[in-house]
């Protein structure tokens, strides 16, 4: 289903032009991917200590 949603939005198309209007450098575009990997990646230890009692509640 949401992958769907994804789809008929078309979601990744927009992403990949929002990217590439920074810039059309390959190597680049493979940074800014990374950078928000690693700040993304950053936030899940935080998330998992506050989103269970969120949960539970």
């Amino acid at each position: 289903m949401f992958g769907w949603i994804l789809v008929s939005e078309r979601i990744p198309q927009t992403i990949a032009a929002w990217v590439l209007s920074f810039t059309d450098n390959r190597i680049i575009v493979i940074l800014l991917i990374n950078l928000t990997v690693l700040m993304l990646v950053s936030y899940i230890p935080a998330i998992s200590t506050w989103l269970p009692p969120l949960i539970a509640k």
